[in-house]
């Protein structure tokens, strides 16, 4: 890996069975254009393959930009056209300025941590899933 390559992961996991099943994707690291190219056909297998409701966890992202927010934009694109949605977990206060300051606050529901619907994979949901540059 060469030095301005970016570092991220990508854990996936699906809770709930039928009509109440959630894809849930955790990011971690640097959220950048290099890991929106690696992830993006990931995250449209994701939402193609299970019922459209998603949640994005921010919680570990250390770095997010106007890539990043794209992915996200596709996610929901992709979700909603399935007649789902997207949920996005905060992030830290550092991540959450790149929100407010490209006025894309407005475009996604928020959960709080506190707030999660589904569970947090980290007891086992179904098809865990890691992939990223590490």
């Amino acid at each position: 890996m060469s030095t301005d390559e970016s570092a991220f992961v990508m854990r996936e996991h699906v809770t709930g069975k039928g009509a109440s099943t959630t894809v849930v994707i955790e990011l971690s690291g640097e959220i950048d254009i290099h890991a929106s190219l690696a992830l993006a056909p990931r995250t449209d297998q994701l939402i193609a393959g299970y019922p459209p409701e998603v949640v994005v966890d921010l919680r570990q992202v250390t770095f997010l930009d106007g890539g990043g927010l794209r992915l996200l934009d596709r996610v929901q694109e992709r979700a909603v056209a399935r007649g789902g949605r997207l949920r996005v977990v905060r992030g830290t206060a550092r991540v959450m300025r790149v929100f407010r300051l490209a006025c894309a606050e407005r475009d996604f529901v928020f959960l709080d941590p506190d707030d999660l619907p589904v569970d947090s994979g980290q007891d086992g949901g179904r098809s865990p899933r890691a992939m990223g540059v590490t």
